[in-house]
């Protein structure tokens, strides 16, 4: 039976001591920000404060093996005992356990992060500045959530590049929202969007719903997903987690990013979107200028053995080696063989520069 009863207010339990001042703050922010004219108009609150518990950075940097979320877990049951029925973590670093501890307590979690980008948004706020620990950096709190909050794609990549962040980088100047890169896996110049995603947070249209599908049941193949089958039909993609690299990883070896940076080593992530940007730029057309389906044509994917076949007839096939024994066609250079770059018919046509799209 809980100590306080909830009646019809719900009662507030703050996951404290992460550290004490923290918890001070947002109690005295609670208090400043509630309209209240008399003391019963105040929230319910209940405040666990066990400044003991283990260091979550030290934990997340590698640095400590005492989980602290052990401790915040056994934290979080007494709060509920204690009649919470909503509970908060004020604390950025300790957000990088939000998901065990979600999933381990009878009652919601309030997510900080999560909020503070959804009401960022809400205000027109297109880049945000976070005061942080070497924890929340590295357990890329911020970056995770706004990759959530359904920015488009290329804001997010140049978010992540200009704050040096590896992972993104190769794939620049790709329209559409982040929220959509999990249905087509979308993928450049070395990198598909599968290689970054964790999970990705969906609605079932039908049953109204949430579900989260990690990143293996995506099933995730050349420019497919299970979002694109029948099983998944009622589905809508509302968040994507993305989790990025947190050492220097640049991805150059693709044909064109290779012939520019020859036996150069990119430095940061900055000078590889640059290098992206700038081939995208001189084979794709902007869209607010020329009207196009973007790169529409898929590569064919065949058998090494149908490769060695075809290269035996054209030596000059332009192809890439892939996993499980198969090989990519490019097919621009198909297109292009066949004689159809620059047709033209009516307002639609092959783009004379680029054959993989279609102009209008």
């Amino acid at each position: 039976m809980p100590i306080l009863q909830p009646g019809k207010h719900p009662v507030l339990g703050i996951l404290g001591g992460l550290g004490p001042a923290a918890s001070c703050y947002l109690y005295q922010m609670l208090i400043d920000h509630t309209p209240a004219t008399c003391d019963q108009d105040h929230i319910d609150i209940v405040i666990s404060s066990r400044a003991s518990t283990p260091d979550r950075t030290a934990f997340i940097v590698g640095k400590s093996k005492d989980d602290p979320f052990l401790v915040m877990e056994q934290d979080g049951k007494s709060l509920v005992a204690y009649g919470a029925t909503v509970l908060a973590i004020p604390c950025n670093t300790a957000h990088y356990f939000y998901d065990r501890l979600a999933a381990a307590l009878p009652v919601p979690v309030l997510n900080m992060p999560r909020l503070t980008v959804a009401e960022a948004r809400a205000a027109g706020c297109k880049k945000l500045g976070i005061l942080a620990t070497d924890g929340t950096l590295l357990a890329e709190t911020y970056q995770l959530m706004c990759a959530e909050a359904g920015v488009e794609w290329d804001d997010l990549v140049e978010w992540a590049v200009e704050r040096g962040l590896w992972g993104l980088e190769n794939l620049s100047l790709i329209p559409g929202k982040a929220g959509a890169a999990p249905v087509q896996n979308i993928g450049a110049y070395g990198l598909e969007a599968a290689e970054r995603i964790t999970k990705v947070e969906c609605l079932d249209a039908r049953t109204l719903e949430p579900c989260v599908l990690d990143v293996d049941e995506c099933d995730y193949g050349y420019r497919s997903s299970i979002f694109k089958s029948e099983q998944c039909a009622d589905l809508i993609v509302v968040s994507v987690v993305l989790e990025l690299p947190k050492v220097f990883e640049p991805r150059i070896a693709y044909k064109e990013l290779a012939a520019v940076f020859a036996d150069a080593k990119p430095q940061t992530p900055m000078e590889v979107a640059q290098a992206v940007k700038s081939i995208r730029r001189k084979k794709l057309p902007d869209p607010a200028e020329l009207p196009n389906a973007g790169s529409f044509f898929k590569n064919p994917v065949v058998t090494r053995i149908k490769q060695r076949h075809l290269l035996e007839d054209m030596p000059q096939l332009v192809s890439y080696p892939l996993a499980g024994g198969r090989a990519k066609l490019a097919a621009g250079w198909l297109i292009e063989a066949v004689g159809m770059k620059g047709k033209r018919a009516g307002d639609a046509a092959v783009y004379d520069r680029q054959a993989l799209v279609l102009v209008n």
